[in-house]
């Protein structure tokens, strides 16, 4: 029997800029079923898993630790 993939923390951006958990899954398909059930009529902009979060939040840590306030 083949090994299954760790289910892993899934998150989606809606249309309204904000950020939503969908909770652990084990593919972006189920992430994206989950994300149609959680949105409801807000659009999905974007479905990213946990290590693209955490890539994502330390590039925005950086860039925010350049911008000087005047």
């Amino acid at each position: 029997m083949a090994d299954t993939p760790d289910k892993c923390k899934w998150f989606a951006v809606g249309a309204n800029h904000r950020l939503y958990y969908l909770g652990k899954h084990q593919t972006s398909d189920d992430a994206f079923t989950a994300a149609d059930e959680i949105l409801d009529s807000v659009p999905i902009v974007w479905v990213i898993d946990e290590l693209t979060a955490h890539y994502w939040k330390a590039g925005l840590e950086m860039c925010l630790l350049e911008i000087k306030p005047n």
